[in-house]
């Protein structure tokens, strides 16, 4: 019985990770989205600024 609630756990785990990294990749994406779309908006020290911390 502890077995398998281990096993549930560990399963649950994996799940919860994969979700996390899904959410982790779409954050991104919409970060590199705004970023590509508003880059011209910025001044050029502004760009080079938030360039340096990729």
């Amino acid at each position: 019985v502890l077995q398998d609630l281990i096993k549930k756990l560990e399963d649950k785990q994996v799940e919860i990770i994969d979700a996390l990294n899904d959410i982790s990749e779409e954050f991104d994406n919409a970060n590199r989205k705004f970023f590509n779309e508003n880059i011209d908006a910025l001044p050029e020290d502004q760009i080079k600024e938030n360039l340096k911390d990729l």
